[in-house]
């Protein structure tokens, strides 16, 4: 017996291969979209507009950090403030007050790769980066001089940059 083909198979072919397609590309969009939705979450974290403000008189400092985030003060050094992403603790910053001559003991301390001047809060400081692999938190340091203390802001994470830009240094109360 003979086979018959349709005259139009060219076209159901056509027919299916574009619903594949389109199945395909719907897939992809929706994935993509899931994608975006955590993506916009992530950087609305990072918002400025929704942070918080830590403001201490005892450590003469105000700083905004993102929302999420957490402040942990360490009962046996009252002078150490840590802001912890509560979501990610590998990403964690602390601000703490020393003496002046612990500068060299600090510096002793970390393996520089570079440094950098940086302001912060309108006072210059130096940004050492740190190349110890072992060690992320040291990895980021920035030492700042007001009056005759010595800021010691270390850390690692990604919005680091933003919130030692947003740190002011206020009036100091005993």
């Amino acid at each position: 017996m003979f086979r018959i083909i349709h005259h139009n198979r060219w076209f159901f072919w056509t027919i299916a291969v574009l619903l594949f397609a389109g199945f395909g590309l719907v897939l992809f969009i929706f994935k993509d979209a899931q994608y975006y939705e955590e993506f916009a979450r992530e950087f609305a974290q990072y918002s400025v507009n929704n942070w918080r403000t830590y403001r201490s008189s005892a450590l003469g400092i105000a700083v905004r950090y993102p929302s999420s985030w957490q402040i942990e003060i360490d009962q046996d050094d009252s002078m150490t403030v840590y802001f912890e992403n509560s979501k990610d603790f590998s990403e964690n910053i602390s601000v703490s007050v020393k003496e002046l001559g612990l500068e060299s003991v600090i510096r002793n301390s970390l393996k520089i790769s570079s440094e950098e001047e940086i302001f912060v809060g309108g006072i210059r400081g130096t940004w050492i980066k740190g190349s110890n692999p072992r060690d992320p938190a040291t990895s980021n340091v920035i030492l700042v001089r007001r009056g005759d203390m010595l800021y010691y802001i270390a850390g690692q994470a990604r919005a680091f940059e933003k919130i030692v830009d947003r740190i002011r240094f206020v009036e100091i109360k005993n």
